[in-house]
């Protein structure tokens, strides 16, 4: 892939983001996030919303419950790469896991730890099959006290955000001695709070070139975190289509998350909010009666803005396999990207550029579409169509300007078409929208 062209009016922070984003990160725009802990299967190990196996109360529960870390490793890493996400990242600890180190630390800061290293094998697993590791961090001190075990980290750590940022330093300095340059990136959670903003510097100092997410942020806190993340939407805000996010975010979220960025951002719905609850319980609104409806979801995230990913929640079960629910759509996603991944990897959403994505009107015919770029060459571009055009017809609003050819991506075949505000197309690849949940059209100016 040729360099990626640079972005109108970047500073130096920008630029340096966008070399480290470029290596492989941005070209690969999806991943999967593994919430696993003492909450992997639902509820919350604190507040015990589930009983075991859907949570645990203690490390030493969870430790006993579990498989060998190898294997859980193993299909976690797998199911990463069978659904066609190049990066993947792992809790960590989390608050809602009493923020139990899934490895046994020996930083007396963090009191409570499994015995099996469930990190080390995740990373190793990832690396052997191509997909690159990341590892989630909390930065804030909300332990969610556990009523079994009790908070985490110290009272008095607790009580003071900069002391915490140090115990979360220490933590990092550990990770690099324990597993070396295994992981690839970090995603940081809880708004980046004055008391961490230390840690993505040192992160920085030990990985120079990962990538570093920092959720909830709007704007880029420090010159070393390279991505926010958007993660809850304005629920006053019904998006149309209902798996396009990107209308949704409107003001102010329960986080504190303004309206993200155009570019450096990325989007992380969550299919079964986050956590396998059992097999008798319900998906989310959307997933449950529709296989396409993450795949359009990814679509919608990586064709309405500009340089953004798409990182889905996984609950992963016990054993680190996929929840059989979730396994349809995330069959989809595979399905779609063996015929179609040129129209996602190594491109970017059509923020900036002049052709125009959402719903389009040809005389009465509806049709919607997200659009991509291709990062390495400017003049092609991708419609994704998610609803097929209601009468035949479909416009791509490219302001006036003609393509030189219009292909029909899956086949090959070459569509004709007149042109209005764009080209107008009569005779498209519609039927794919049922079939593989979207249809796409390759546009060469």
């Amino acid at each position: 892939m040729k360099p990626i062209a640079p972005l109108p009016r970047l500073s130096a922070a920008n630029a340096a983001r966008l070399d480290r984003l470029s290596g492989w990160y941005l070209p690969g725009r999806f991943g999967l996030f593994y919430h696993y802990g003492l909450f992997t299967g639902g509820g919350n190990a604190a507040s015990r919303w589930k009983p075991e196996p859907l949570a645990f109360p203690t490390p030493e529960a969870f430790d006993a419950a579990t498989p060998d870390p190898r294997a859980v490793a193993r299909n976690l890493a797998a199911a990463a790469k069978d659904a066609g996400a190049r990066y993947a990242t792992l809790t960590v600890c989390h608050t809602c896991g009493g923020q139990v180190v899934l490895y046994p630390t020996e930083r007396p800061e963090f009191l409570h730890r499994t015995r099996k290293d469930y990190v080390g094998p995740f990373l190793e697993a990832c690396r052997a099959v191509g997909v690159m590791p990341m590892l989630y961090l909390p930065c804030d001190c909300n332990n969610w006290d556990n009523p079994q075990t009790g908070p985490n980290v110290p009272p008095e750590v607790a009580a003071d955000p900069a002391r915490y940022g140090e115990a979360l330093l220490r933590l990092v300095d550990e990770i690099r001695a324990r597993y070396g340059d295994l992981p690839a990136g970090f995603w940081l959670d809880g708004g980046l709070p004055a008391g961490c903003l230390a840690v993505p510097g040192r992160i920085r100092a030990h990985w120079p070139r990962a990538v570093v997410v920092a959720n909830c942020a709007d704007t880029l806190a420090c010159d070393d975190v390279d991505a926010g993340t958007t993660e809850c939407l304005d629920e006053s805000v019904v998006p149309d289509p209902p798996y396009d996010r990107s209308d949704g975010y409107r003001k102010i979220n329960a986080w504190g998350c303004t309206l993200p960025r155009t570019d450096f951002n990325e989007d992380i719905p969550t299919p079964n909010d986050w956590w396998f609850h059992g097999e008798d319980e319900p998906l989310q609104p959307g997933y449950g009666d529709d296989r396409f409806f993450l795949l359009r979801q990814m679509v919608c995230a990586l064709g309405r803005r500009g340089l953004w990913n798409f990182h889905p929640g996984i609950g992963p079960r016990l054993d680190g396999t996929v929840p059989p629910r979730i396994r349809p759509m995330l069959g989809a996603v595979r399905d779609f990207l063996a015929w179609a991944g040129e129209a996602v990897r190594g491109t970017r959403g059509p923020a900036g550029t002049f052709v125009r994505s959402g719903w389009t009107n040809a005389n009465g015919s509806l049709a919607f579409h997200a659009v991509t770029n291709r990062l390495d060459d400017p003049s092609v571009f991708y419609a994704i169509f998610t609803e097929a055009p209601s009468k035949g017809l479909a416009l791509l609003d490219t302001m006036g300007r003609e393509p030189r050819r219009a292909t029909d991506l899956r086949t090959g075949r070459e569509l004709p078409f007149r042109m209005w505000s764009g080209p107008v197309l009569e005779d498209g690849p519609w039927g794919d929208v049922a079939a593989f949940g979207a249809a796409v059209v390759k546009l060469e100016f």
